[in-house]
């Protein structure tokens, strides 16, 4: 937008070197926007002033603006009718060329599409002994029939010229041989386990069930109270309070409870138990035999529910004495204890033994106690391994004895 200067009214001209306004008024929003954002509105109209006397004087233009806004529109309505004819031959040289019925481009694709399917069908279809299809499936054929051929002679045990004949002849040779001696090897074993069931059976029959371990537990008990002058007394097939439970009572030397009688009783077992069975068994003992005290004694340790080799709870304990072994340590730990149990309980208030004391010291033996079993087993794996490495070390050495003597049968001047 621009402001014409009238004939009539002068509101601009020039004195000396200088534009002089007076009244004049300029209405253009670039223009008043211009000065109204800037801080010094006189400054911001000398500036346009100045910029635009400059791009008029290098464009070659005059101050007459409606001339150069004409030039201006004139120029914007070449270009514009540049561009759209412009972009109208661009519409038709691409419809030409991309229509997808009659371009050129597109007749030119399906021709080169059309040739291409063609060249594939006939290379590929599968009804001609000529396309590559055809030919790969002969030779895939072919190969397959010789490989086939080649295992099934590999392979086949009656051709002699495959490895599973030989194969096959030693397998038969080997079971035949193995089989004798299995067989000979299951008829000892079938007589052996009949043997050995019918002494078990034996051993099963009326009171005679665990006795073996019975015997073994009394004579062992018996030797370790034997220097304190206390008595032991096999009493499984007599009847108590309630019945035959408890297989032993040990009845302390009176000496050490005058006035009174104090005893302990001890339960054999040659099979596994809960805890809470032997524990509920033990009162049961401890109730028909009138002891103050009960042990129950396991032939292994695998049967015994807890780990340590004894264990006491109140006035009960468990202990194992190995039957294969008889180390009687344990078994002597847990009849110190009872005895123990046995008369402080007799003595009541009259007990004047440092109670703390005893039970520390028991404490203390029963954990050493649990680290020499341990020990002990780690020993005797040990002594085993030694054992089985010196068997095989003496087998070794007998073979390399034979091997020997069957070398100098051979070298030896008689041989021939």
């Amino acid at each position: 937008m621009t402001t014409e200067l009238h004939e009539t009214v002068t509101t601009a001209y020039l004195q000396g070197n200088e534009l002089v306004l007076e009244e004049f008024r300029e209405s253009d929003p670039d223009v008043v926007a211009l000065v109204r954002e800037s801080d010094d509105a006189e400054l911001a109209v000398h500036r346009c002033l100045g910029m635009g006397a400059r791009v008029l004087r290098l464009a070659g233009a005059t101050l007459d603006t409606q001339l150069v806004e004409h030039r201006f529109d004139e120029m914007t309505d070449d270009l514009g009718r540049s561009v759209d004819e412009f972009a109208k031959r661009v519409d038709e040289s691409a419809e030409k060329l991309l229509d997808e019925e009659s371009g050129e481009l597109t007749k030119a694709l399906n021709a080169w599409l059309d040739e291409v399917t063609s060249t594939l069908d006939a290379t590929f279809d599968e009804s001609s002994k000529k396309s590559a299809i055809a030919k790969l499936e002969n030779v895939l054929k072919s190969a397959r029939e010789e490989q086939i051929e080649s295992m099934r002679l590999l392979l086949d045990p009656a051709n002699t010229a495959s490895p599973l004949a030989t194969w096959r002849t030693q397998i038969v040779d080997t079971v035949e041989k193995q089989g004798k001696d299995i067989a000979k090897a299951i008829n000892e074993l079938r007589e052996r386990v009949v043997l050995e069931e019918a002494v078990a059976d034996e051993a099963e029959k009326g009171t005679q069930k665990g006795r073996a371990f019975e015997a073994i537990v009394l004579d062992e008990v018996t030797e370790i109270v034997r220097h304190l002058e206390d008595t032991v007394e096999h009493t499984g097939d007599v009847t108590g309070n309630s019945g035959k439970v408890g297989d032993l009572v040990v009845t302390i030397d009176s000496r050490f409870t005058p006035g009174r009688i104090a005893k302990y009783v001890i339960e054999v077992k040659d099979k596994p138990l809960s805890q809470k069975d032997a524990l509920a068994e033990l009162d049961a003992a401890m109730a028909n035999r009138d002891a103050d005290a009960g042990i129950i004694v396991f032939a292994h340790a695998k049967q015994c529910p807890v780990k340590a080799p004894f264990q006491w709870f109140d006035h009960k304990a468990l202990v194992v004495l190995d039957k294969d072994e008889l180390d009687p340590l344990a078994l002597r730990l847990a009849c110190t204890w009872a005895r123990w149990m046995a008369t402080r309980e007799a003595l009541g208030e009259a007990d004047t033994v440092d109670t703390v004391r005893i039970l520390g010291l028991l404490d203390d033996a029963r954990r050493s106690l649990k680290l020499a079993t341990a020990v002990k087993g780690s020993h005797t794996k040990a002594k085993t391994a030694i054992a089985q490495a010196g068997q095989q070390l003496d087998e070794m050495t007998a073979e390399i004895t034979a091997k020997l003597a069957e070398i100098d049968a051979e070298v030896s001047p008689d041989a021939s």
